[in-house]
């Protein structure tokens, strides 16, 4: 089974970074190439949503589990496979007051083996880039904030 992790750390409280991470329509501000994010309902188990980016078709996805503020899983259905995204937020080491996210992709499910070279070239790389523009979008939101408290 194949499997990829990254972590980033961020200034703001884990609380602020939940809710900015887990509000769907920020992850325009944070990829530039994602055109549109839905979520139907709400962001708990059983939630779906469709990403639409600027090149491909759009990507459907499922919230299979959620504890608020802390993590949540993200199942993005493959034929006869599965890829699930877990996020995790949990206090930064280094930072006071700072939150430390966690993402680990994973492939299962029966045809896993064959999807795991193009997943693994494609997110391998951009993974990491995506979660650094994330920090800086939540940083910058967090700075915005503390200006206008």
């Amino acid at each position: 089974m194949w499997s990829f992790s990254s972590e980033i750390e961020t200034k703001a409280s884990r609380k602020f970074a939940w809710d900015f991470w887990s509000n769907v329509e920020n992850w325009v501000n944070v990829d530039p190439a994602i055109i549109e994010v839905r979520l139907e309902g709400t962001f708990s188990i059983g939630g779906q949503g469709v990403t639409v980016t600027k090149e491909g078709d759009p990507v459907r996805w499922e919230i299979v589990n959620v504890i608020k503020g802390s993590q949540a899983e993200i199942m993005f259905p493959v034929p006869r496979t599965k890829l699930l995204a877990k996020w995790v937020f949990s206090s930064s080491p280094t930072l006071p007051r700072g939150c430390k996210i966690s993402q680990v992709l994973s492939l299962h499910g029966e045809l896993a083996k064959d999807y795991e070279a193009a997943v693994s070239a494609g997110m391998e790389g951009g993974v990491p880039e995506g979660m650094e523009r994330l920090r800086l979008a939540i940083d910058q939101e967090f700075d915005q904030a503390c200006r206008n408290a």
